[in-house]
């Protein structure tokens, strides 16, 4: 209610939720996800979504009346070597 200065936020991918009454997962939350249909990176468990990181960031800004937001961490896992191969990273460029 007005008590912070802004909004910190850790962001690592996307995933299709539904309400699951059966069982809660592991996080307790009685949901079930599925990755179907988003680009994977390398790490296995990273799925990206440009449109849903907006989702997420509009979401906040309602939720929480337009703080300033700093997204602090974020990232996107690929196999490179060199800088150079990192940087030739079309994954990353079809995410926006």
């Amino acid at each position: 209610n007005g008590s912070a200065d802004f909004f910190g936020l850790n962001s690592y991918g996307t995933a299709w939720v539904s309400y699951d009454p059966t069982t809660p997962g592991v996080d307790m939350a009685y949901a079930s996800m599925s990755e179907a249909g988003f680009p994977r990176a390398l790490s296995v468990w990273l799925y990206g979504s440009g449109w849903g990181f907006r989702k997420l960031l509009s979401w906040v800004a309602r939720r929480y009346d337009n703080p300033p937001l700093y997204v602090t961490e974020g990232g996107w896992s690929l196999p490179a070597d060199t800088a150079e191969q990192g940087a030739a990273d079309q994954q990353r460029l079809m995410y926006y």
